[in-house]
Order: structure tokens, then sequence, then C-alpha cells
């Protein structure tokens, strides 16, 4: 991943038996948080300023390393970082490079779904209310809220209504249905 500027979170991910689960380079706004890393060569390969602080004292990355340490650490990278985990977190990891310091809290990253839900995101319910409404109030002013009505006019009407019927036609438009 190559990230010069913008902000990136890498949260809430699954990786197993890779060579580098995250591997990252000039991302200094990069964080990656409640991920779970399973038999990885490293799990996190970062270089050239990732983020210095994954996860924090008050809130600490949540990240989880399963697997034995290999030849490789768990977590590598070429610049000084603290990484902090939950000291009862016994997938915390257990292999680093010398730039990584390892910080425990008593502190738990519950690593709740960004989808919605509980933090007060949008919901598939919420959506779909939103999708009801719309979809009334569209009705509402396609056909000028009669589409039946306006189809008969249409069908109806004969020569001599012909002008009153395309002024009638061109006030609703552009809501007229098909």
């Amino acid at each position: 991943m190559r990230d010069n500027s913008c902000a990136s979170n890498i949260y809430l991910n699954y990786f197993s038996n890779l060579r580098n689960g995250i591997y990252s380079t000039n991302s200094p706004n990069l964080t990656f948080e409640c991920n779970e890393f399973q038999n990885s060569e490293q799990a996190i390969y970062t270089t050239n300023g990732a983020n210095s602080t994954p996860g924090t004292l008050e809130m600490p990355a949540g990240n989880k390393f399963i697997g034995t340490c290999t030849e490789s650490s768990d977590f590598y990278s070429t610049t000084k970082l603290k990484y902090s985990y939950n000291m009862f977190n016994l997938d915390a990891p257990s292999c680093v490079s010398s730039n990584v310091l390892l910080f425990t809290t008593g502190n738990i990253n519950t690593c709740e779904s960004h989808q919605g839900g509980g933090d007060g995101g949008t919901t598939v319910t919420d959506l779909s209310e939103q999708i009801f409404e719309t979809e009334i109030l569209l009705a509402e002013i396609t056909d000028g809220g009669n589409t039946e009505q306006t189809l008969e006019n249409v069908e109806e009407s004969d020569p001599s209504e012909a002008l009153k019927l395309r002024n009638n036609l061109l006030q609703q438009s552009p809501n007229l249905s098909d």
C-alpha cells in the first residue's frame, strides 16, 4: 500500500498463510487495528513512516497474532514505532523487530464493526426505510402523482385537445413516466 497523504485504516480483516499480511511503505497515516494474522511469515511489515503509534494506551490496536514465530517476526518496521496492546491479549505479537516498541495497557479495543449498528451508523433497516420513503416521494411527483390519470388523458385525447395536453405534460416534465 502506498499512500503519502490520506488517512487509511486497515480494520477488522483476517490474513492467513501469507508472506506479509500487511506490507506498507511511505504511508505515514496508515493505521491497522483489529486484524487477525494467522500463520503468516510476517504479519505486518512497514517501511518509511507508517503510523508511529498503532494503538494507544487508551485504545490498544486490537490485532491478533496467531502462530509461532519463525525466522521472521510478527511485526517488522524499518522506523521506530510504538505498538500498544491489551496486557491480557494472549494473541499479542511475540516476535517484533527492534524498531517496534511494545506497550501494554489494561484497556480493551472491542473491535466493533464499522458497518453500522451500535455506533450510530446506518443499518440495512435504515436504508430500507430511506428507499421506501424515496419511492413514495417519487410516486407523488411522477405524472403529477397520478400516473393512471395522465396515461388516460394521453390515450383518450383527440386532436383538438393536443395543445392543452402538450402544455399539461410540459408542466409535469421532467417528472413523467414512460
